[in-house]
């Protein structure tokens, strides 16, 4: 085998996120290492140019990607998806809340209204006759299809694959059988560059110490809640670095903007270069993501690996085991801007990460995430060769 076909979302590049990153050095890894000629295709056109791969390698679980499997099946071709999935049903509640409702959850107390809502605005969707909603029967439907379909499942974690086997009412024995778990990953060799300290940074100059979110702007990513939980703390700078992606949070952004000025010593940088977005981790002090949904939290990785503190959320909201969050990182409830000041606090003066260690960068390497994924493969294709 010499080609692989991945099909990806069609705004990967335009409006990028922790997937482009995983798409793209999956196949910069993956084509330096054993030579492989890799097509990233987002629409059917692009990917009758390469039907002759003998590997369609499917990222997340989208609509318009899973429509990819049966014309792959047709021609022959083996089908692995990575499922980069996780339980929606949190960061779909906080949308709702804040484009219909025009509020944003910041107490605990929300979260005792989340399944109420959840069920309230499924019913609405049932009785317009919408039929693809999440957990809707045919969402469910759709995606127990693909992933029994396909030859190979890829998830980025344990917890991921056992989200994914209990929503869509999968054997998991059977889709035990055909996955291989490939972490998320940093290019460790971004890491390795030494931080001149006296360069200045996009926007922020030499600042120093600050508090960093590397996250696109939207509910989903709570930048909301980490401000008001630091509001009282505004000698200290916080630094947001992500794009507004979808114009329907106009309204959120506005909202955090007003509060940030508010506020004061809050920076807001559109997009920065993956390979120097390592500068600004290593500059931070803490690096904040406390989302409703992650299925890794890919900035969060590479922060921890770039030797800055890390604040993530629950468990519920983010594989905290696979990717030992729960051992080196400072746990939040996303729900509440005062867990997450004070976990942000924590970080700062009870420091504790410890992941400096050869085994931790080397798991968590796109080196790695290449060796699985050639390895995975040559199981269900007998061509691959190198």
């Amino acid at each position: 085998m010499k080609k692989v076909i991945f099909i990806a979302r069609s705004d990967i590049f335009e409006v990028p996120g922790g997937d482009t990153t995983q798409v793209v050095k999956t196949k910069e890894f993956l084509e330096d290492k054993y030579g492989l000629n890799i097509q990233i295709c987002s629409n059917l056109n692009e990917y009758n140019k390469h039907s002759d791969a003998e590997v369609v390698h499917i990222f997340d679980m989208r609509e318009d990607n899973l429509n990819f499997i049966d014309i792959a099946k047709d021609k022959g071709q083996k089908v692995a998806i990575s499922t980069i999935y996780w339980d929606l049903t949190h960061a779909n509640y906080v949308n709702f809340l804040i484009l219909k409702l025009g509020i944003f959850p910041s107490s605990r107390k929300f979260y005792e209204f989340k399944d109420l809502i959840f069920n309230l605005s499924n019913l609405r969707k049932i009785l317009t006759f919408k039929t693809n909603y999440y957990f809707s029967k045919k969402y469910i439907k759709k995606r127990q299809e693909a992933l029994n379909k396909a030859d190979l499942i890829l998830p980025n974690s344990h917890e991921e694959l056992e989200i994914a086997c209990n929503h869509f009412k999968l054997n998991s024995k059977k889709i035990n059988e055909k996955t291989v778990v490939v972490p998320n990953a940093v290019d460790i060799s971004l890491t390795d560059n030494n931080l001149n300290s006296d360069i200045n940074l996009k926007e922020i100059g030499q600042l120093k110490d600050f508090i960093l979110q590397v996250a696109r702007i939207e509910p989903i990513k709570n930048q909301l809640n980490l401000l008001k939980g630091l509001m009282d703390a505004p000698d200290i700078p916080i630094v947001f670095i992500g794009v507004l992606r979808n114009k329907r949070y106009k309204g959120y952004f506005k909202k955090l903007k007003k509060l940030a000025d508010i506020r004061g010593n809050v920076y807001f940088i559109d997009q920065v270069p993956h390979e120097n977005i390592f500068d600004y981790y290593k500059r931070a002090k803490v690096h904040v993501l406390p989302s409703f949904r992650e299925s890794t939290g890919l900035s969060s990785l590479e922060a921890l690996i770039s030797g800055c503190e890390v604040v993530v959320a629950e468990k519920s909201y983010v594989p905290t085991e696979y990717y030992e969050f729960d051992k080196y990182a400072h746990i939040s409830n996303p729900y509440d801007p005062k867990s997450i000041k004070e976990a942000v606090f924590n970080a700062i003066t009870e420091p504790k990460n410890l992941v400096n260690k050869e085994d931790y960068l080397q798991r968590f390497s796109y080196e790695t995430v290449a060796d699985k994924t050639f390895e995975a493969y040559k199981s269900i294709n007998k061509k691959v060769v190198i």
